[in-house]
């Protein structure tokens, strides 16, 4: 199963780059296809987002005949209402939703990220400053926070 989603997943992030829908900014050179290019592909991108979208497959594939999961199954056996074993079950899968992302995504890419040697040469509208934060332009995102935030302290 993990191989058909990093196959999906590596098809459609290469659509998406060689597009210019998106691109990856800071990667290590040596797990990347084309590194350096605007079009550079992390290869464990599509890894994480399988290992993502395995541990949902996962959640869904242990339900039981009550239509309980691993992480929720015991929430029948608990001496509450209907109303609280509902409140418990979902934040069971809450809880294992947001473990998941952390583990199998979050943590992983952005341990990469900082790892990052090669940065792409970018095209004019991914640039940071091309149209914002010139004069006569909008500020840009950080500099519009920077500006809240001298703001508040001149209060």
């Amino acid at each position: 199963m993990l191989a058909v989603f990093y196959a999906i997943a590596f098809c459609l992030e290469l659509v998406w780059i060689r597009g210019d829908v998106y691109n990856y900014v800071s990667v290590p050179s040596e797990l990347t296809l084309w590194a350096g290019t605007t079009h550079q592909l992390p290869v464990y991108s599509p890894l994480l987002l399988g290992l993502y979208c395995l541990a949902f497959t996962v959640l869904r594939e242990s339900r039981d005949d009550r239509g309980r999961s691993f992480v929720d199954r015991d929430v029948d056996d608990l001496r509450a209402g209907p109303s609280a074993r509902a409140l418990v079950s979902t934040l069971a899968v809450c809880g294992y939703a947001f473990v998941a992302t952390l583990i199998a995504y979050q943590i992983p890419w952005s341990w990469l990220a900082m790892r990052g040697d090669t940065a792409p040469v970018l095209p004019s509208y991914m640039r940071d400053g091309v149209y914002c934060g010139q004069p006569g332009q909008p500020l840009c995102a950080g500099q519009y926070l920077n500006h809240l935030r001298e703001g508040d302290k001149a209060r």
